[in-house]
C-alpha cells in the first residue's frame, strides 16, 4: 500500500518537476537590477535572476550602470531561460541567453568583407566580460567564469577600474 502511495505521488509530481526544469522562451519586459530581469512566459510575467553572477544593488557604486547594461543587451529581446531552481518569492534561478547579431570578418581570396551573424550569448558572460558583475558564490567553481571575471579586473573594466572592492561598505 505504501509503495502505491509512492507511485501515484511520483505519476502526479514528476511530470510538474520535468516541466519546471525545461528551459523556455519569452520576451524580457523589465529590467529589475544587472542580475535581474522579468520575462513574459505564455502572458505571466516571471522574475528571473541570471545564475552565476551578482551585480551590485541599485544603491551601491555601479548598481545603475549594471542595470543599464542588462537594459541595452536584453530590452524588449526574447531570451531563452534555463531554470536551476525557485527562489524566494517566487524568483527563477537561471541561466539565461540571448540571440544578437555580430559583424565578422571574412577573408576569401586575399579579399576581406564583413558578415553578420546571429550568436546565441550567455547574459552571465556578457555581465563578466563588461565588469558588471562577479561571480556569485553558487557558481565559484566555474572556472570559465572566474576566468571571465578575472580578465576583466585585469583590464580595469566597469566596476574593477576603481579602488577596492565594490561589494564591500
Amino acid at each position: 500500500m505504501r509503495f502505491m502511495r509512492f507511485l501515484v505521488a511520483f505519476v502526479l509530481v514528476a511530470p510538474v518537476v520535468v516541466a519546471h526544469a525545461a528551459s523556455w522562451s519569452g520576451r524580457v519586459v523589465g529590467v529589475k537590477g544587472g542580475d535581474t530581469i522579468t520575462v513574459l512566459r505564455d502572458g505571466e510575467r516571471v522574475r528571473v535572476t541570471v545564475f552565476g553572477v551578482e551585480c551590485p544593488g541599485r544603491r551601491r557604486p555601479f548598481g545603475a550602470a549594471a542595470k543599464k547594461f542588462t537594459q541595452r543587451l536584453l530590452g524588449g529581446e526574447t531570451v531563452t531561460v534555463s531554470p536551476i531552481t525557485e527562489e524566494k518569492r517566487g524568483r527563477v534561478l537561471a541561466k539565461v541567453a540571448v540571440r544578437r547579431t555580430e559583424s565578422i570578418e571574412v577573408y576569401r581570396g586575399g579579399r576581406r568583407s564583413e558578415r553578420r551573424v546571429k550568436v546565441t550569448v550567455s547574459v552571465a558572460d556578457e555581465l563578466l566580460k563588461a565588469g558588471m558583475a562577479r561571480v556569485s558564490s553558487d557558481a565559484a567553481v566555474d572556472k570559465r567564469l572566474l576566468r571571465l571575471e578575472a580578465r576583466a579586473k585585469a583590464a580595469r573594466q566597469g566596476l574593477w577600474a576603481g579602488p577596492g572592492d565594490p561589494f564591500k561598505d
